[in-house]
């Protein structure tokens, strides 16, 4: 990497903060490098990190922080470099508003590959999203035991979910509960959607009352 740049398989964890809300102790007095990481790049949306490697990133603002519409790739591989020990990778991660992506494609891709025993969507909207590609794809695949999508998994008018779980949580997660929202109307491509996922591990798969149909291409169970 060059720059203020730091590598993204080397970052442990990621905390967003409501800098009104939070107590001063949150915010750390020491600071690796600020970045600002707003679209208008106002510093409305300001992010640092800490340590040497692995690394600690905070993510703050005192309004609320959106997503881009395409969040293609935007916390793959954090987590996956065998330096990091953490096994949660998220903090406030229902302060990061989703309202607005249409692309979550790869988003958790390799993320927590290492060390991450859990993944909480709960908070996540995804009422507007399209591609859902490889979303989950290896994600906390040596750990993970728990992925929580959430009542708010709402699955409507997503097209493409090929690859969306595959070798996710492949070592040690025993089960995958789908949610009571997670519909397959609008989907043209679910190819090897399960395929590698659990495969040590799971002997659940709880698909949910919404999945309603299995795409002409092969879903990879």
């Amino acid at each position: 990497t060059s720059g203020n740049a730091i590598p993204r398989q080397n970052i442990e964890s990621v905390q967003f903060l409501n800098t009104t809300a939070s107590a001063p102790s949150q915010v750390p007095s020491v600071q690796n490098g600020v970045f600002d990481v707003s679209a208008e790049q106002d510093a409305s949306i300001i992010a640092w990190y800490t340590g040497t490697g692995p690394y600690q990133v905070y993510i703050a603002s005192n309004n609320p922080i959106y997503a881009n519409p395409n969040s293609s790739y935007l916390f793959s591989y954090i987590g996956a470099g065998t330096s990091c020990t953490s096994t949660s990778i998220f903090s406030n991660l229902n302060l990061l508003n989703t309202r607005f992506t249409t692309d979550m494609s790869y988003m958790f891709n390799n993320c927590g590959a290492a060390k991450m025993t859990s993944l909480d969507l709960g908070a996540f909207d995804i009422s507007r999203v399209e591609n859902m590609k490889g979303m989950f794809q290896g994600c906390g695949s040596a750990a993970m035991t728990t992925l929580t999508l959430g009542d708010n998994f709402d699955t409507t008018n997503v097209q493409n979910m090929s690859e969306m779980f595959q070798n996710c949580g492949q070592t040690a997660m025993t089960s995958l509960d789908l949610g009571e929202k997670f519909y397959t109307t609008s989907a043209t491509d679910m190819s090897n959607m399960f395929n590698g996922c659990g495969s040590t591990a799971m002997t659940s798969l709880d698909l949910g009352p919404a999945f309603t149909k299995i795409a002409s291409t092969n879903t990879g169970f």
